[in-house]
């Protein structure tokens, strides 16, 4: 092998090992804002669930009480 091929083996060995190591360094960070991400979302869905529970109990509670008042059948004088 002459001595340019070797060099260029040496160069293209040395990026290849630059890359791999730039694309482990890149996917760890990736992987711990996700896993931050992720945290976040649990903890806003933790925090918005029992107001989501509360709108709905109250949903349902209005839907009832629009239905009684809306109930004419018991008497036709009332509105």
């Amino acid at each position: 092998m002459s001595s340019s091929a070797a060099t260029i083996l040496g160069i293209t060995l040395f990026l290849a090992i630059i890359g791999v190591t730039l694309l482990f360094v890149v996917s760890a960070k990736l992987r711990a804002e996700i896993q931050q991400l992720f945290r976040a979302f649990d903890r806003s869905e933790r925090a918005l669930v029992p107001l989501v529970i509360e709108v709905r109990t109250d949903r349902d509670r209005l839907a009832e009480r629009l239905e009684r008042l809306s109930d004419t059948g018991s008497d036709p004088s009332r509105r």
